[in-house]
């Protein structure tokens, strides 16, 4: 799925056929995510992150260059709030405990089926959500404290949705509903 509303992702993969296949299927799940880049390597994807706002990096964990988890902390430190799913060809405990350690959402083994996927998505899908009503609910919590910096606007807040949360804002204010910074 594409558009304006959709989560975005990057997938990190250095593996062609598998990055590809796994942009196939992301793109071809019926949920609202759409991959806006892909990478080979985590140097790559974290010179992609740097440029791109994502809401989800789906990466390799073996790859030349930069290997996934440091990518992973690299990409947390970056955005703290980002949703990572580890996709691994290592039956390893040790890959998936240091995964989730440094906050990965989930961690998948190669090769990849697309009910596993989809099912990980669905789990993504819902945490993203969530996330983005409690960031929506601050940003109006801004507005009302009086707060003349808004925080970055979340990529899954859309521009007319935040329109109105500014609009709602602005008619408090104006009612003078809006709590005052004098006591």
């Amino acid at each position: 799925m594409s558009g304006k509303d959709a989560y975005r992702v990057l997938v990190v993969e250095d593996e062609l056929p598998i990055l590809d296949n796994l942009v196939r299927k992301i793109e071809a799940s019926s949920l609202p995510f759409t991959v806006v880049g892909s990478a080979r390597d985590g140097e790559s994807g974290l010179a992609f992150l740097r440029e791109n706002q994502v809401d989800l990096l789906v990466t390799d964990i073996r790859m030349p260059v930069m290997d996934g988890l440091k990518l992973l902390k690299e990409a947390r430190e970056l955005y703290p709030a980002l949703k990572v799913l580890i996709i691994s060809g290592y039956d390893e405990f040790s890959y998936a405990q240091e995964a989730l350690r440094h906050g990965a959402s989930d961690y998948l083994l190669k090769p990849v089926s697309a009910d596993g996927l989809h099912k990980a998505l669905e789990k993504l899908y819902a945490d993203l959500r969530q996330a983005g009503r409690r960031g929506e609910r601050e940003i109006v919590a801004s507005g009302l404290a009086g707060k003349a910096d808004f925080p970055d606007v979340p990529s899954s807040l859309t521009h007319r949705r935040y329109g109105l949360h500014l609009i709602a804002v602005g008619n408090l204010v104006h009612a003078g509903a809006a709590p005052t910074n004098e006591q």
